[in-house]
């Protein structure tokens, strides 16, 4: 994996903590007992089953955290059972999936995803660099661009798609997006770095 997708996947994984802090919060302290994970049957149909499904997230968001991305991915998947259009669960596991290098499969959850919330640019983006991952390269481009269409003062879609036009070697391009991505946060060190990497691959 290169340094730059490292950094994407980062990201990807920064992203989905803060998309599930505020329903997590809150959520229950869950038993880690696979048994429990696995036992839908009556959970279904039960009152009680968005309730099930906010502590499995946050069950797999502290898997997410100790890396333990299997384990974090089939909490999941136990909740996509109860609820399979959540598109919290479905963005969940995008990340999961992503991690573990399954990229057909992160792609079709990202699919998924937007075709519940076809305005949710941070899935538009997770796409994009799933399809890079893919060599799918010219949809990439497509969805980067609509991430940014989205929200276009959102410095690390700037980035990825700047990481992505860096490995084709379209180095003036990447230049332009690493530079809007710093100016819109500074704080991206890493921004930086590629800026001067970009002039010295163009050179």
């Amino acid at each position: 994996m290169s340094a730059f997708q490292f950094i994407t996947l980062t990201f990807s994984i920064v992203l989905f903590y803060l998309f599930f802090k505020e329903i997590t919060s809150q959520a229950h302290e869950v038993e880690k007992d696979d048994k429990k994970i696995q036992n839908f049957s009556e959970l279904v149909n039960s009152p009680q089953k968005s309730q099930r499904v906010e502590e499995l997230i946050a069950e797999a968001k502290e898997f997410f955290l100790d890396r333990e991305f299997e384990k974090a991915q089939k909490a999941l998947l136990s909740a996509s059972i109860i609820e399979p259009k959540n598109p919290d669960v479905l963005r969940g596991l995008g990340v999961a999936s992503l991690e573990l290098g399954d990229y057909k499969r992160a792609k079709n959850f990202y699919e998924n995803l937007l075709s519940i919330k076809p305005n949710d640019d941070l899935g538009f983006g997770s796409l994009a660099n799933t399809l890079h991952k893919l060599g799918e390269d010219e949809e990439a481009i497509k969805n980067h661009q609509k991430a940014i269409e989205l929200d276009p003062d959102y410095a690390p879609h700037h980035f990825n798609y700047a990481n992505t036009l860096y490995d084709l070697k379209r180095f003036d391009e990447a230049l332009e997006s690493y530079k809007k991505a710093y100016s819109l946060d500074n704080s991206l060190k890493e921004a930086k770095e590629m800026i001067l990497k970009s002039k010295r691959g163009n050179s």
